[in-house]
C-alpha cells in the first residue's frame, strides 16, 4: 500500500514478479 509500500511491495511485487 501507499504508507507501506516496500512491504507491500515485497509481498505483492515479487511474488507476482517471480512466480
Amino acid at each position: 500500500n501507499a504508507h507501506n509500500f516496500p512491504l507491500d511491495l515485497a509481498a505483492v511485487e515479487a511474488p507476482a514478479i517471480t512466480g
